[in-house]
């Protein structure tokens, strides 16, 4: 299983791009507050070079989280989320079956995917980095999610991005 996972990452140079968007209800309140994830506004989504020559993309169709902020204060931001491996979708159906076997995700023994957060830096203009834990399969790495939003009306739109190559040697 990890001699696939690693000959993957060697043979397509894994890039792995991991695109959240999450609309949330805005409290009235300056209190640090926690929203639950509007899932009809929630997108997973992730772009994979395949044999150097082209992208795949899909999407996790199931993402369930809360996020825990204080109107105006950037870094009180906190965020738990959870993508359910089995929800895979990249609109092939052989390639889905296989992302959920024990050749990658092995969804049945590991149903989740989760980021929990553990601090914010760099709060700038339009954004923020969130570090936190994310974990696939058995496999947790502390990272950096660049995370940047924007609040209209009664909602704020928060866009989270996470890269990650597979080092070499």
């Amino acid at each position: 299983m990890k001699q696939s996972l690693r000959m993957l990452a060697a043979a397509l140079t894994l890039t792995l791009t991991l695109t959240l968007t999450l609309s949330l209800t805005l409290p009235a309140l300056t209190a640090a507050e926690t929203w639950v994830l509007d899932i009809p506004h929630t997108v997973s989504g992730f772009t994979v070079r395949h044999m150097m020559i082209t992208n795949v993309t899909g999407a996790f169709e199931v993402t369930k989280g809360t996020i825990e902020y204080r109107l105006g204060d950037p870094s009180s931001i906190k965020a738990g989320i959870t993508i359910e491996a089995k929800s895979i979708n990249t609109r092939n159906t052989r390639r889905d079956d296989d992302l959920r076997s024990d050749n990658f995700l092995n969804a049945e023994k590991f149903p989740t995917i989760t980021f929990k957060s553990k601090r914010v830096q760099n709060v700038r203009s339009g954004g923020i980095d969130l570090v936190g834990d994310l974990t696939i399969r058995d496999v947790t790495k502390e990272v950096v999610l660049k995370a940047g939003g924007v609040v209209v009306g009664d909602e704020m739109k928060i866009n989270i991005e996470i890269e990650a190559v597979e080092k070499k040697g």
